[in-house]
């Protein structure tokens, strides 16, 4: 069951995101030129939260669901 959400999970979320990434247009990036602090604080807090559920493995809430105990 592991090996098989190991694989179907990145592949949902890809198939997922195809369609979002396809209504992006030049004018959304425009947009954000115009609150560029915005944008650079919601991409670092990603990149920050990204970081501290990989490096401390029981942070991830989906990781911690999946414990037993």
């Amino acid at each position: 069951m592991k090996a098989v959400l190991d694989i179907a999970v990145p592949i949902v979320a890809f198939l997922i995101m195809i369609p979002v990434g396809l209504e992006l247009t030049v004018t959304a990036f425009r947009k954000l030129s115009h609150v560029p602090r915005m944008a650079t604080a919601a991409l670092v807090g990603q990149i920050l939260q990204t970081e501290i559920w990989v490096g401390d493995k029981n942070a991830c809430p989906v990781r911690s669901m999946n414990r037993k105990g």
